[in-house]
């Protein structure tokens, strides 16, 4: 096809966001491919109408027969003798927007019914997703187009992001390549992993420069886990409501949390009067409740109160 032909005339419902147009059969775009529809456009800060680009999107493909309904029964059309390509393809776009100084915007007026619509060409669509290079977070190229590629705006990703997809969809990998592109871009980039599915990430920035993956650091929760730091957790410093619900105690568990509370403040009057502060860890404040056990299945063999335990 010639460059520069139209491929499609819009007819039928058109709207600032969609439109519909009657595609040219000697040349049928694939689903997702990408057009563009001329249109006169106010632009921000502009006073006179401009004539722009407006990209979109084709979300769907359809053949609408002529003389041909599913209403017609199959004795009658099995005896048809009807030509091949007696039909009408009808396309739906969906509107990305049209550029203008380096910002894209929504139009505010639906393309006339019998504008013509051409497919936007490789160029128009690398102009249309470009992003200055300071900000620019390169994260591919696009399915339809795979020479063009595809940018984020790293002022987009300031406030809030989710990557939402199937399982196997590729969302690690996709975080993936979003980490080394911040990386480049100096950020630092804190992982939260409990399924320890980021640590290859420091042998695949290795791929960027020997300069990057030094700047990957990979905690671990256990020695025998991969990475390079073990992180640790001083049981010294929680409070007693911290360190009940890191045991996972919910906090109607009062009785249990109380015990929790009493013992870690007798591991540690004990890691003081003994100089030895281990006393005062996760093992040391274990080790009070173990003996609390003991001393009370001693007292209930015995059939003793465990108040005549208890020192004067």
């Amino acid at each position: 096809m010639n460059k520069g032909q139209p491929i499609g005339i819009v007819a039928g419902d058109s709207r600032p966001d969609t439109f519909v147009f009657s595609v040219n059969p000697s040349y049928i775009p694939p689903l997702y491919d990408y057009v563009y529809v001329e249109l006169e456009e106010v632009p921000p800060g502009e006073a006179e109408p401009r004539k722009v680009k407006v990209i979109a999107q084709i979300r769907s493909i359809r053949r609408v027969g002529i003389g041909l309904s599913p209403e017609h029964p199959w004795p009658v059309l099995k005896n048809l003798s009807m030509p091949h390509g007696n039909d009408t393809i009808v396309a739906v776009a969906k509107v990305l927007g049209y550029k203008w100084k380096e910002r894209i915007y929504y139009p505010r007026r639906a393309p006339p019914v019998g504008s013509w619509v051409y497919l936007a060409d490789d160029r128009l669509l690398e102009d249309f997703y470009s992003v200055e290079e300071e900000r620019r977070l390169w994260i591919g190229y696009l399915v339809s187009r795979p020479t063009v590629k595809a940018y984020l705006d790293v002022e987009g990703l300031k406030r809030h992001m989710a990557i939402i997809a199937a399982t196997g969809a590729g969302k690690t990998w996709t975080s993936i390549v979003l980490i080394e592109e911040l990386l480049k871009k100096g950020a630092t980039v804190l992982v939260l992993d409990p399924h320890g599915e980021y640590v290859a990430i420091k042998k695949s920035v290795a791929r960027l420069g020997s300069e990057y993956v030094n700047r990957v650091i990979v905690l671990k929760g256990r020695k025998d886990q991969e990475g390079d730091i073990l992180y640790r957790v001083s049981v010294v410093d929680l409070s007693e409501d911290e360190l009940a619900t890191i045991a996972g105690l919910p906090s109607r568990a009062t009785r249990i949390r109380a015990v929790i509370g009493g013992a870690k403040k007798v591991a540690t009057q004990l890691a003081k009067l003994l100089g030895k502060p281990a006393l005062a860890g996760l093992k040391g404040i274990r080790n009070v409740i173990g003996c609390a056990i003991d001393a009370v299945e001693i007292a209930k063999s015995q059939s003793r109160k465990l108040e005549d335990y208890t020192v004067q």
